[in-house]
């Protein structure tokens, strides 16, 4: 029996050839998009995680200051400052933009971990919320600022068992 071949392959070995490639094709088609989305979840998770970092290491500052606090002029005079004009300086600092990109997406896929985040990520909300009222005249906003100041930084120590 003489059979028709090409690059030593007869036509049934191509034709398997022809389903195993197809078969990995499909496999590609379907799973790639799926690890894509996972892997931007993923990055997503450690931006978020970064910016509460980095938002705790700035409010940590705020916390157990004194009432007043002199700072040095380089002159014998001396300016002191209050402990709300520092905390309130510190929190300009403060940012919540990846978790506003990204919480929706968070609370779908990865709804442990917003909830993980949520309390946390409302602390700061209101503490920035009532810093613009404080910078408008509201000053009995003030222990309620620094109480979410207090709030947010224990939080995060429980959460992440630093304390």
């Amino acid at each position: 029996m003489n059979q028709e071949t090409f690059l030593m392959l007869t036509s049934l070995q191509w034709n398997a050839l022809g389903v195993i490639a197809t078969f990995f094709v499909s496999c590609i088609a379907i799973f790639l998009p799926l690890y894509l989305e996972r892997r931007n979840i993923n990055e997503m998770l450690k931006i978020v995680e970064k910016e509460v970092e980095e938002n705790y290491k700035k409010l940590k500052n705020a916390v157990g200051l004194q009432d007043t606090i002199p700072l040095p002029t380089g002159t014998n005079t001396q300016i002191t400052v209050s402990k709300i004009q520092v905390q309130m300086g510190i929190t300009e600092h403060v940012t919540l933009k990846s978790w506003y990109e990204f919480r929706g997406k968070l609370a779908v896929n990865e709804p442990q971990f917003f909830n993980k985040y949520r309390e946390l990520m409302e602390s700061i909300e209101s503490l920035l919320s009532d810093q613009e009222k404080i910078k408008e005249g509201e000053k009995q906003l003030i222990p309620r600022f620094q109480d979410s100041i207090k709030n947010f930084v224990g939080g995060y120590e429980k959460l992440n068992k630093l304390i």
